[in-house]
């Protein structure tokens, strides 16, 4: 489990646009990079990024984070496994997970990060809550940005077509980026011979 939950994690914390190697042979994610400028820049409410591990998904989410908190901004980023512990947390200690999951519902800005990791099948708990916070941020018109490993068809077979039809809403306001490419750490063990 990361340090922090709602937070950036330690190897994140200097996540920044310009840090980003928009360089690498990684089909989308140039485009990646300008649809998180447009989210941060509200011209956009939606951004959903699906790829492998190590292209850059959770790098730009932690820089749009960064970016926001640097102009006063609200802005939550939050592992998805470490929010399905908090609010299962709530429910083992006889608390409503309505207010945390409120919290998140409503915050200015709000990055899921690995959608769909953790749990091969979830809970209808958890399932309940994802459905809800998605469908509340995309009702409300609340920016929020989500990382994915899980194609569209996994995410539908799992959690069905409501969460898919939003996390995949191609509209004015919401987009999806297929990243695909050489992962970034292992391109880089590789090459450093670790």
């Amino acid at each position: 489990m990361r340090k922090q939950v709602a937070d950036l994690p330690e190897s994140l914390r200097t996540a920044s646009f310009a840090s980003l190697d928009t360089s690498r042979s990684v089909t989308g994610l140039l485009d990646a990079y300008h649809r998180t400028i447009d989210l941060i820049e509200g011209r956009l409410i939606g951004v959903l990024l699906e790829g492998d591990a190590g292209l850059g998904k959770t790098h730009l989410a932690a820089a749009a984070v960064r970016t926001l908190r640097s102009r006063d901004e609200i802005a939550r980023f939050v592992f998805v496994p470490d929010l399905m512990a908090e609010l299962r947390r709530c429910v083992a200690n006889n608390q409503s997970p309505d207010l945390l999951l409120d919290s998140y519902a409503t915050i200015g800005f709000l990055v899921l990060d690995d959608f769909g990791r953790g749990r091969t099948i979830p809970t209808p708990f958890e399932l309940d809550a994802l459905t809800r916070l998605i469908q509340r941020r995309y009702e409300g018109n609340v920016p929020f940005m989500i990382t994915t490993n899980l194609s569209f068809d996994r995410v539908l077979e799992t959690y069905g077509q409501g969460v898919a039809d939003r996390m995949w809403q191609a509209s004015d306001t919401c987009c999806h980026v297929l990243i695909q490419g050489p992962s970034a750490r292992t391109e880089f063990n590789y090459t450093e011979g670790r």
